[in-house]
């Protein structure tokens, strides 16, 4: 959950509001894409744009940023623990997104991302870790969905 100007209270109120969504209720990812700064002599104020919503699965978790299809634009991979799969949502280069494509995590409740090229093949991957059911990672376990280079996953690999 991402709060306008004056009402963020800060990015851990922000961080804190968004992951204590749990299972079986509908979410949306908020994404604000314009952001002006004015400084004065001992303050500043900060002001954004109207908030753009995408269609996420159920139980956003998790969001990392980077350019999973190589034409220069961020895209969005969001881990969605109730819905078990990981959605890619490409960039358009001017802070709007594609609708999202949906992947299978390879394991249940998927938590967490990170992103990188674990193969050196010069492509992003996405690895996720996954929880128990409910509560925090307790099952010890992992996938990588290793990436084509056109924000797809072309396998999947999962470690327990």
């Amino acid at each position: 959950m991402f709060l306008r100007g004056q009402e963020a209270g800060g990015p851990e109120r922000a961080r804190k509001e968004f992951t204590m969504y749990r299972t079986g209720k509908l979410v949306s990812v908020t994404l604000v894409f314009s952001l002006a700064i004015a400084y004065a002599a001992t303050a500043f104020a900060v002001e954004f744009a109207d908030p753009l919503r995408y269609p996420v699965g159920t139980g956003p978790r998790d969001v990392v940023v980077a350019d999973f299809n190589g034409d220069g634009k961020l895209d969005l991979a969001v881990s969605n623990v109730g819905s078990g799969n990981v959605c890619v949502l490409l960039g358009n280069g001017d802070g709007t997104f594609q609708p999202p494509t949906n992947f299978d995590a390879g394991l249940p409740n998927p938590v967490g991302l990170a992103k990188g090229d674990f193969n050196n093949d010069g492509k992003l991957d996405l690895a996720t870790f996954q929880a128990g059911d409910p509560g925090p990672p307790t099952t010890g376990a992992m996938s990588v969905l290793l990436g084509k280079g056109d924000g797809s996953p072309r396998t999947l690999q999962n470690w327990t």
